[in-house]
């Protein structure tokens, strides 16, 4: 649940970006690094119900996987919409799926394990 509202909160971004005429890439980039902060909140007190009182370095894991999710949403993005031709909005979810696999695997083992 956390992760969906996140993508909704991703893609209302993008959009609204989008609409003000920013280039789609710089787009996708602004809207997934203002929702990575508030993901990790949410995904820490409800995902995975992290009591860690290493706040600092659970933050800075995370923000790691993150700027790699990063790379994977936004590079698959690009991918999807210059190379295979798909609309914005279609390549966005794409993208999303694609990264999202990295992102949960990676702060379940890593990030937040216990």
């Amino acid at each position: 649940m956390v992760g969906f509202i996140h993508f909704l909160l991703d893609a209302g971004l993008f959009a609204l970006l989008r609409f003000g005429g920013v280039f789609p890439e710089l787009a996708k980039t602004l809207s997934f690094v203002v929702t990575a902060s508030s993901s990790y909140y949410f995904n820490r007190r409800f995902t995975f119900r992290s009591g860690d009182l290493a706040i600092l370095k659970q933050y800075s894991r995370y923000f790691s996987v993150a700027m790699v999710g990063l790379f994977i949403n936004t590079g698959s993005f690009s991918i999807y919409l210059r190379i295979f031709g798909l609309p914005e909005y279609l390549s966005f979810i794409a993208a999303a799926a694609t990264a999202m696999f990295w992102n949960f695997l990676v702060n379940k083992f890593w990030t937040f394990r216990r």
